[in-house]
């Protein structure tokens, strides 16, 4: 049996930018769509997860659109950095300073400075733990409903 094994072409900075002004497009119709960023992380977690999930399930959670209404240009991006971020996930790599650990990190997160990644760390931690407090806060029975 041969196997063809293509090599993936990394996203240019140009696709990036045509990412991000599709999403800041959308964002006038649907104000929770998120940064590219956020969907760059989103797409990690639909990668690890068990059991394969269609775009047709999760393009509405993320984008508020039904899978067939994203457009083709955005799929096809979408798909090259899916295939990219499951290489990388997929990549054993036996030390930090380990080349095979750069194989499809291209463009992650720019590099910053400490503290401004740590800010971004910061702030999106804190809209985390806001909305698991909120969460938390409407499940909790009512004080005087579990006196009853």
């Amino acid at each position: 049996m041969n196997t063809v094994v293509a090599e993936l072409l990394p996203l240019s900075a140009e696709d990036f930018a045509a990412l991000e002004a599709w999403l800041s497009v959308r964002r006038t119709s649907f104000p929770e769509t998120p940064d590219w960023e956020f969907c760059e992380g989103f797409m990690a977690a639909m990668v690890c997860c068990r059991q394969p999930i269609a775009p047709s399930e999760y393009w509405p959670r993320l984008l508020g659109l039904e899978a067939d209404a994203v457009p083709g240009d955005v799929c096809d991006l979408w798909t090259r950095r899916w295939a990219l971020v499951e290489q990388a996930l997929d990549t054993r790599v036996s030390a930090l300073d380990d080349p095979a650990g750069r194989a499809g990190s291209q463009r992650c997160l720019p590099l910053r400075k400490w503290e401004e990644v740590q800010e971004v760390l910061r702030l999106s931690l804190g809209g985390i733990s806001h909305r698991l407090d909120q969460d938390r806060t409407l499940r909790q029975p009512n004080q005087s409903e579990g006196a009853a």
